[in-house]
């Protein structure tokens, strides 16, 4: 059952998404769950899971706030860009305009834009071209510069993710050049993490 109390809306007694903390994690990283379980629905126009999607993504896009490069914040309460929200963020907000996504100039295709914006916007700041790999945390204080391994993985994986979605959308043909742009950032990331694989093994170091 979706109830709402002091402005966030939970699920039973746990919260779908809340602004209060982290921005994408782990509750944005729910999102196309919450999407997909709302289009199912019969009335998933007008639904409680149709609400928390939309007030969800009205906070990451106008509320949240952003370091200089216009990338949206991990955290609420100071500017801090961390990998993980490649995973988190943008693949929700790719899948929100995929489902909105009628054509050309739609509201949809913007959504799909700005999902593919955010991983460049992040990729400005967090990935090390001498290494070929994604730094962990930048900006603000707390930061963690080195090259996480599994930081790697949910940055690889959310640009996966933007891409498939944006590859099965409406907006496929007119974004071919983010498309092409995904797939290198993904190979390179790749690249980057292979020649730290672990001799005869499929590990990598943290």
């Amino acid at each position: 059952m979706v109830t709402v109390q002091s402005g966030i809306l939970q699920v039973s007694s746990f919260s779908i998404f809340t602004s209060d903390a982290l921005n994408a994690r782990p509750h944005v990283g729910i999102g196309v769950s919450v999407l997909l379980r709302n289009w199912t629905l019969p009335t998933h126009g007008n639904s409680s899971f149709a609400t928390a999607a939309s007030e969800q993504l009205d906070y990451l896009l106008r509320v949240a706030p952003r370091a200089p490069n216009g990338a949206i914040s991990q955290r609420a309460s100071q500017v801090q860009l961390w990998g993980d929200f490649i995973y988190m963020a943008p693949p929700f907000i790719a899948y929100y305009g995929a489902l909105q996504c009628d054509g050309p100039g739609s509201a949809g295709e913007t959504l799909l834009q700005t999902a593919y914006e955010q991983v460049k916007l992040y990729r400005e700041v967090l990935f090390d071209e001498d290494v070929g790999l994604w730094r962990h945390i930048a900006l603000g204080n707390g930061t963690d510069p080195t090259h996480w391994a599994t930081g790697n993985a949910w940055a690889a994986a959310g640009m996966l993710r933007v891409l498939a979605t944006i590859r099965q959308s409406c907006a496929a043909d007119m974004m071919r050049s983010q498309q092409d742009d995904l797939v290198q950032w993904v190979g390179e990331t790749l690249d980057g993490v292979w020649k730290f694989q672990v001799c005869f093994q499929f590990l990598f170091f943290s």
